[in-house]
């Protein structure tokens, strides 16, 4: 029998479509709240434009109506659905994704409640087995899960290490983040960031917690976006390559707020 991390059935590539046309690509995951199935992923996928200054991503300046993503089988792991397609936006245009509702684009995370057929199945990543009194320290290694440059295994995700280069407990720039150092790719948007020790671990307590190891949600990568007509943070954060991690606080915030999707060019 083939053995399969289960956090590896959480990631899946999502595919951002304007008239059927593809434009991009990423990384989302599912999660589940208030008895509905939700896909996370990065602002900027949904949007298809820079968080910073709500232009199009686009070169010509289209952007994503649908995305378009793959279902495991129901009872049928490794085995996948086609590609199913869902709108972004109902008839008169408003957002069916939701964003967070005070600081709107500059949380570069977006959800969006899904409906999947009957004999398909999602693996949401926050009914896994999680250890939410893992202690976080600077210098940890973690995982990105998700999908660089369309490398796809199966469709199950690419698992990159990163540690964690800035103070858990302090958010950067007074949002709800924090870095991680890590050489990611494109397509990693939007990827689930996960906490794993293989053995013992310590609790925030500072109890030995004793066992077979341990897997905490710490929340979502950030892709490298930028803005090429002047060197903004973002660049900087690229050269450096540093990326960011929105704290999985923020998905509860804005699956509880249900604020559509906008933007505001700046």
């Amino acid at each position: 029998m083939k053995m399969i991390d289960e956090f590896s059935c959480a990631a899946v590539p999502i595919f951002m479509n304007y008239n059927n046309v593809n434009l991009s690509y990423g990384t989302a995951f599912f999660y589940k709240r208030s008895n509905g199935i939700f896909l996370i992923t990065n602002w900027h996928n949904l949007s298809g434009r820079n968080p910073i200054s709500g232009q199009p991503m686009d070169t010509n300046g289209s952007i994503p109506d649908s995305i378009s993503l793959h279902f495991h089988l129901k009872d049928k792991l490794g085995t996948w659905s086609s590609l199913l397609s869902y709108k972004l936006y109902s008839e008169d245009h408003t957002a069916i994704w939701l964003q967070h509702p005070i600081h709107g684009q500059k949380i570069d995370v977006a959800v969006m409640k899904i409906q999947i057929p009957e004999e398909l199945t999602v693996y949401a990543i926050n009914e896994m087995p999680l250890a939410d009194n893992m202690r976080i320290e600077i210098g940890m290694d973690v995982f990105v899960l998700g999908f660089p440059i369309k490398f796809f295994t199966d469709i199950f995700p690419i698992w990159k290490k990163a540690t964690i280069a800035t103070e858990h407990a302090f958010d950067v720039d007074r949002l709800p983040k924090f870095l991680i150092d890590t050489a990611t790719q494109k397509g990693m948007s939007g990827s689930p960031v996960i906490l794993r020790e293989r053995s013992a671990y310590r609790s925030e307590e500072g109890d030995m917690i004793m066992g077979g190891g341990a897997t905490r949600f710490l929340g979502v990568y950030s892709g490298r976006y930028q803005d090429n007509s002047e060197e903004d943070d973002e660049i900087k954060l690229l050269k450096a390559q540093l990326g960011m991690v929105w704290k999985k606080i923020v998905i509860d915030e804005i699956i509880d707020a249900k604020v559509p999707g906008s933007f505001v060019i700046n």
